[in-house]
């Protein structure tokens, strides 16, 4: 069984923390949305459908870079 490439292992580990940076900070935008519409403000350019719908496939895009590169590590 071959051990695993260190550099190659850290770098897939801060893809994902990276990615998971971009998670938290879009679902909280979108929690923030959600609290906006509730109380009835004006809402920002940040809470439009497009802005929201480009930010999930962005996150989807990296999440299946990662899925790619980590079978490529594995390999």
């Amino acid at each position: 069984m071959e051990r695993p490439n260190l550099v190659g292992l850290v770098a897939l580990c801060g893809a994902l923390a990276i990615l998971g940076i971009f998670a938290i900070m879009d679902f909280y935008a979108i929690r923030q949305c959600f609290s906006l519409a509730h109380t009835g403000v004006a809402m920002t350019d940040l809470c439009s459908p497009e802005h929201i719908f480009r930010t999930s496939l962005e996150i989807g895009g990296m999440a299946i870079g990662l899925y790619g590169a980590a079978r490529i590590m594995k390999s």
